[in-house]
């Protein structure tokens, strides 16, 4: 959806992670067997909303046009014209998509997964489910205590959704740990995307800082996010 450098008019700083990465593109085109997936429908835990590659399309037409994104999908290999929103498509599919769009835009696949996560929080979702984020807090900090609900709700949309696990501790006046637990791997980045446009959204100025990640041996990635305490957050 980030860095946040590549998507335009971040409000948040940058991300502090003092551990070496993981090689980007590596992580990204981790592929899952093809006899898992193949012949499987919507239902299957490793598929995901047609929404979603239909994102990281208007991600990629909007900054770069729409000839890359046809680079792009020869790259990975897709030769499907219109995704549908409501339809399953296998993991692998997207996580190619990006990969694919490392290579031909010449950009980490970590900055390309940071600005899809903005990206869905300030136009895919701000734009389809509005009422639905709006409800779902007032600040920065009452969102994401209260994500638990919010994909409670989203479940009642999409029925065959396998969404992430969220939780907050160590929650003060200006910071909390967030608790992400995902069974698809390498979306690390992704979250903080989502957590970068989530500060822009609130008009929030936020540091987030990587402090376990799941691909370094951690039961689950950790965040720790803190805000300018100007205002309730």
């Amino acid at each position: 959806m980030n860095p946040l450098h590549f998507a335009a008019g971040l409000s948040g700083k940058p991300i502090s992670d003092s551990r070496s990465e993981v090689t980007a593109s590596r992580r990204i085109t981790a592929s899952i067997p093809g006899n898992l997936t193949r012949g499987l429908g919507p239902a299957y835990i490793a598929c995901v909303y047609g929404m979603v590659n239909k994102a990281v399309e208007e991600l990629i037409v909007s900054r770069f046009g729409a000839d890359k994104w046809q680079a792009v999908k020869e790259k990975a290999g897709v030769d499907i014209d219109v995704f549908l929103s409501n339809e399953g498509y296998p993991d692998k599919l997207t996580y190619d998509l990006v990969g694919a769009a490392s290579e031909v835009l010449g950009l980490p696949a970590r900055e390309i997964l940071i600005a899809f996560g903005e990206h869905w929080v300030l136009n895919t979702a701000r734009q389809g489910y509005g009422s639905m984020l709006e409800a779902n807090g007032r600040t920065l900090s009452e969102f994401l205590i209260n994500l638990p609900s919010l994909h409670t709700r989203v479940a009642m949309i999409f029925p065959n959704l396998q969404p992430p696990r969220f939780h907050c501790s160590d929650v003060t006046g200006d910071s909390l740990v967030l608790h992400y637990h995902s069974h698809r791997p390498g979306l690390t980045d992704f979250v903080v995307g989502l957590l970068q446009g989530l500060a822009t959204l609130f008009e929030t100025q936020a540091e987030i800082q990587i402090t376990q990640r799941k691909s370094e041996g951690a039961d689950h990635d950790v965040f720790l996010i803190r805000w300018q305490n100007t205002a309730a957050r």
